[in-house]
């Protein structure tokens, strides 16, 4: 809906798909980063809830990555996911409720800021790797 360009002839449809657009980047802003902060929290619980188990399989011989491999299977298989499929619900409404086209600036910048989401998410697991 964010990459919904505005019509220049109607300033009540400026006014409202500017604040359309505003309110998807907030909406995307906060829901990644309650997501990393979600992430970061669990994960490093986590860490701690199994440290007698992640010893145990390290005195065996298990591999120090496939502890970081695990956690980020857990995450980001289904942020990714759902990342995807909110995305393509998202440009079927924008292209089923209007007849404009999208603007190129528009959609760089709504990837731009899930990119910087799925990134957040991603430095969240790394922060939990020397633990």
């Amino acid at each position: 809906m964010a990459a919904v360009p505005f019509d220049k002839s109607d300033d009540g449809s400026v006014s409202l798909l500017h604040d359309i657009n505003t309110g998807v980047l907030i909406t995307l802003a906060f829901g990644f980063a309650s997501a990393a902060l979600s992430t970061l929290m669990n994960q490093t619980s986590l860490v701690f809830d199994r440290a007698p188990q992640t010893y145990a399989l390290a005195q065996v011989g298990f591999p120090r990555q496939f502890f970081g491999l695990s956690r980020a299977a857990q995450i980001l298989g289904p942020l990714l996911l759902s990342t995807l499929f909110a995305t393509v619900i998202g440009v079927f409404l924008g292209y089923s409720t209007s007849t404009l086209v999208p603007s190129t600036d528009s959609i760089v910048l709504v990837g731009v800021f899930i990119l910087i989401g799925i990134g957040l998410s991603v430095l969240a697991l790394l922060a939990c790797e020397p633990l």
